[in-house]
């Protein structure tokens, strides 16, 4: 039995028509991902419906952040902003840092794709001739012509077009996501979304995009997963995040949750992780992403 693979692109009312062969461009390069594909319609809107879709949302502007974990983690000073190490003090802050990112929170960034668990009719369906419902991903081509010049369109779709599947295969919903939840998530989908490329012109077009100085700094962290990647499968690790887990390669299958291996420094402080609880080690895990962007 064959089966075939098929992603649906429609459009709504974007006044840009993207390549004709973006579907079979996407295809080739989606990996993993191409296991949904089938299964969620992707539709292109103009800016005015993603905002009634998607309305702009504040996110964390990148030199409060530092600022902010500059005076938290003072190792930082000495290497540990690229490391991402944390002495035993520091690891004791996590919680109180992360109620200071809220006054991060500055930078209103407009929707360029979203994905969305469950589509409400009433909100797109009358601006269609045929019925939306269930999951679906949507795309502003207006927006990633902005973010993009003429030569470099196509790769910056796809990489947005791949961020969203990345959604869609964890399944997340941001809705039901709490913020340092959604930092992993967006940070893990822009470096799934960087690791579908490998073209050198396509990887330069798409890591200047999504390493821009006005996207917030949860997207921008992406390098993280990237540099984790070099030692341990991202797809594993997205597994991870879908099946409720701690998003970091397995250290035990019989704890109770999933403990990493490749990070010496998260080794260092593992009788910190097993006391801590699966919410201190996620904002443990954001704040180390963050410390990327």
């Amino acid at each position: 039995m064959i089966c075939i693979t098929v992603l649906t692109i429609k459009n709504i009312n974007s006044k840009i028509a993207v390549n004709r062969n973006m579907n079979k461009k996407a295809i080739a390069k989606m990996g993993f991902l191409n296991s949904i594909v089938s299964d969620v319609p992707v539709f292109l809107v103009d800016e005015q419906l993603m905002d009634q879709i998607s309305p702009p949302k504040k996110g964390l502007n990148r030199e409060c952040v530092r600022e902010i974990l500059s005076h938290a983690f003072k190792s930082s000073d000495n290497n540990g902003l690229d490391e991402g190490y944390f002495s035993d003090e520091e690891v004791e802050k996590v919680d109180g840092t992360w109620g200071k990112m809220e006054e991060c929170r500055k930078v209103l960034y407009p929707s360029i794709g979203v994905y969305m668990n469950s589509v409400m009719p009433a909100l797109v369906n009358k601006y269609t001739t045929f019925e939306i419902s269930g999951r679906a991903i949507f795309i502003c081509p207006e927006r990633v012509k902005a973010n993009s010049s003429s030569k470099s369109f196509d790769d910056i779709f796809l990489a947005v077009l791949f961020h969203e599947f990345v959604h869609a295969y964890i399944s997340g919903g941001h809705s039901s996501l709490k913020y340092y939840e959604q930092v992993i998530e967006e940070s893990l989908a822009d470096a799934i979304s960087f690791s579908r490329f490998t073209d050198e012109t396509e990887l330069f077009n798409v890591s200047k995009f999504l390493s821009d100085p006005g996207r917030p700094a949860e997207y921008t962290g992406y390098v993280y997963w990237t540099e984790l990647s070099r030692h341990y499968p991202l797809i594993e690790i997205v597994d991870n995040l879908k099946q409720n887990r701690i998003p970091l390669p397995v250290f035990s299958s019989i704890m109770p949750f999933v403990m990493p291996f490749v990070v010496p420094h998260i080794l260092h402080h593992l009788h910190h992780y097993v006391n801590a609880g699966k919410d201190r080690i996620l904002k443990h895990i954001a704040l180390r992403i963050l410390m990327h962007s």
